[in-house]
């Protein structure tokens, strides 16, 4: 595995992306990561608990990932309270982090700042507008954070340094909402509106002045889903409501694994319909993704935030 990149402690140099499911039926344990300076294909880290999919990551430079969340086999409206991390320097199975506060499917999106992670909406019997936050060296589950502006899930998640955002969701969101890593309680503010309603659409690939903040989805009018997007939104993490166009993924696709950056380089791993492709994005030069090599399995709903360390 590679040591980490000189960047914010939520960048890294390995990329490693959770779970998923190959078919409607065929949910997977799979953990898959690689070297964000490679071309070259993914390889097999180790396996989760249980077959899993469509939670979220967090991780920390060379340190830890935490995963929390997802939905149980074979019913994705079963959401899991359970989360589990793993050591980003060694391959293997994960261990157990707690719990968190509500059992949620359908993405409880997931990013972190390199010392504590939030997770925040999901599914359990309704949509939700639960935060949960844990230091991602810990082991002892999550707390209550804040609320979401919004119920929703199939939203994504990206953040810096200070500031943690939620793009998207479920029942025609377009709202993009932030809080602060080292506060708790009350509500999230507004930061502005993505380009279009969207869902499905991948986590934040971040540095501390990009966020590539949704990658693909399904855009959403008041008639209904269009078709899967192949748009990418960026904004200033810095600042509000200037939301901007990033640049095209190679092909359309919802349900996408975002989240990856190693400060300089950012990846889009599967999507459906399944696919094993990853793609990656200059972050600082933006512009349309470009292949980058295949996952070890051809699959969907994986983690909407992998993790970077």
């Amino acid at each position: 595995l590679d040591w980490p990149a000189s960047g914010p402690a939520y960048t890294g140099q390995t990329f490693v992306c959770f779970g998923g499911n190959t078919s409607s039926a065929d949910w997977i344990v799979n953990i898959d990561y690689k070297s964000s300076t490679s071309g070259g294909n993914a390889s097999p880290f180790g396996d989760m608990s249980e077959a899993i999919n469509f939670g979220a990551a967090a991780g920390s430079q060379g340190a830890r990932a935490v995963h929390a969340g997802g939905g149980k086999s074979p019913d994705w409206t079963t959401g899991r309270t359970e989360m589990e991390y793993i050591t980003i320097a060694s391959t293997g199975n994960t261990g157990d982090a707690g719990d968190l506060t509500v059992a949620r499917s359908e993405c409880p999106g997931g990013a972190g700042n390199g010392t504590r992670a939030i997770w925040a909406g999901g599914y359990n019997s309704g949509y939700v507008n639960v935060m949960d936050y844990m230091a991602i060296s810990s082991t002892s589950g999550a707390t209550d954070f804040a609320d979401l502006n919004n119920t929703t899930g199939n939203g994504n998640c990206g953040g810096s340094l200070t500031r943690f955002l939620h793009s998207g969701g479920n029942d025609l969101v377009q709202q993009i909402d932030y809080v602060a890593f080292d506060t708790t309680g009350g509500t999230a503010s507004d930061f502005g509106d993505l380009q279009k309603p969207t869902r499905s659409n991948g986590g934040g690939i971040s540095t501390e002045a990009v966020i590539c903040n949704s990658q693909g989805g399904t855009e959403l009018t008041n008639g209904g889903e269009t078709a899967r997007t192949v748009r990418m939104d960026w904004v200033n993490p810095a600042s509000t409501g200037s939301i901007d166009d990033f640049g095209d993924l190679v092909a359309g696709a919802r349900y996408v694994s975002g989240g990856f950056s190693d400060n300089t380089r950012g990846e889009i791993w599967g999507g459906d319909t399944r696919t094993d492709r990853i793609q990656y994005v200059d972050i600082a030069g933006k512009g349309d993704a470009t292949d980058a090599g295949n996952m070890t399995v051809t699959a969907s709903q994986r983690s909407s935030s992998g993790a970077s360390g």
